[in-house]
């Protein structure tokens, strides 16, 4: 597991990312940036394999279980720092 995810920062990191940054205006990747944290602040923080991955229904339903996660993760003290 471990080194899949090395594997798929390393290929973001090589390949994805200078590409964006070729393709895109520097306002462009502010943008992107500005919607990866909004993305980010509603997301799930715990795994959901039975939840689903395709749209809409993933669209409609990972806010409510993002949002339910920090409630989760709030009254656990996961993720303090």
């Amino acid at each position: 597991m471990l080194a899949e995810v090395r594997h798929h920062l390393h290929e973001e990191e090589q390949q994805v990312l200078p590409r964006l940054q070729d393709a895109c205006s520097a306002e462009e990747l502010q943008e992107l940036g500005r919607m990866v944290v909004r993305a980010k602040d509603s997301a799930p923080t715990r795994p959901h394999p039975s939840a689903p991955d395709k749209p809409p229904a993933n669209l409609i339903l990972g806010p409510g279980v993002g949002m339910i996660d920090k409630l989760r993760d709030a009254f656990s003290g996961r993720n303090r720092d």
